[in-house]
């Protein structure tokens, strides 16, 4: 009865999460969702993370392309017979919005092929509410919305990271929006202005900028970086690029929810794709 009660609060903790988190952060947490679940091999997870639609499509790292439900739940469950647990490093994930469509992208290795780089795409459709799977490309062959826009997107968080990481004011200063820039120090205090000096006492203190993730929707990108400062503490930061322009460096953000870990994984894939254990 215990085990039931902390199932159920745990459950209201994650719906309230749900309710609150953008559509970007909620399709964010079903591509963790659908790395977990296979990492680990849970059909079930799997199960509550896909639409069960005639149009889902899956292609293989192979290139084997598979339609509709049946075959692609089959083709899964054959992978984890061969596989079992695997694990999946990604890097370069970029979400990207627009109505009640999504795509996720990454460079990413799988551990069964360890030393072959691999790209991923996939494609999300809003349902009921909720954000289901119903694309899931391991060759990255399937064109994610908005390509254009993702490649120069990416492209400018790479030259902002280049600059920072250099201490290169001009190079910033050249991708700045005229008029329309604020900077948020380490301490979270807001400069509504460009300051070399300002922001440079900060860069002396970060020794590395991590991508976690990049969220794209209508002219709008938001990077979500992780800086290891030095003495190898940690603290989140963000770039706003509007019209492909950075409107903001913010050191000092909110992070992204914290994803349950280890044992919790294939329960919290269930919960938040709606499924019962």
């Amino acid at each position: 009865m215990k085990w039931v009660m902390c199932y159920l609060v745990f459950s209201l903790f994650l719906t309230s999460l749900m309710t609150l988190a953008s559509d970007e952060q909620a399709v964010y947490d079903a591509h963790i969702a659908w790395i977990s679940a296979f990492e680990q091999a849970d059909i079930a997870a799997i199960d509550a993370i896909w639409t069960q639609a005639p149009d889902v499509i899956l292609v293989t790292i192979f290139g084997e392309e598979i339609k509709g439900w049946q075959k692609v739940q089959k083709q899964i469950k054959t992978s984890f017979v061969l596989t079992g647990r695997t694990t999946i490093i990604g890097e370069n994930l970029v979400i990207t919005v627009s109505d009640n469509k999504a795509s996720a992208t990454m460079d990413y290795r799988w551990s069964p092929f360890p030393n072959i780089p691999l790209k991923a795409t996939e494609l999300y459709r809003k349902e009921n509410g909720g954000w289901k799977m119903i694309a899931q490309d391991g060759t990255g062959g399937l064109e994610p919305l908005r390509c254009n826009a993702e490649n120069r997107v990416r492209e400018r968080v790479q030259q902002t990271k280049d600059a920072l990481v250099s201490k290169d004011f001009d190079a910033l200063q050249e991708q700045i929006a005229d008029d329309d820039f604020t900077f948020v120090n380490l301490n979270g205090t807001v400069h509504p202005e460009f300051d070399k000096a300002i922001i440079g006492k900060d860069l002396e203190k970060i020794r590395e900028f991590s991508l976690e993730v990049i969220f794209l929707t209508d002219d709008t990108a938001t990077a979500h970086l992780t800086l290891t400062l030095i003495g190898n503490n940690e603290q989140k930061a963000q770039f706003v690029i509007k019209n492909f322009q950075l409107t903001k460096l913010d050191f000092a953000p909110k992070p992204l929810a914290v994803q349950p870990k280890g044992k919790l994984i294939p329960t919290w894939a269930r919960i938040k794709t709606g499924t019962p254990d």
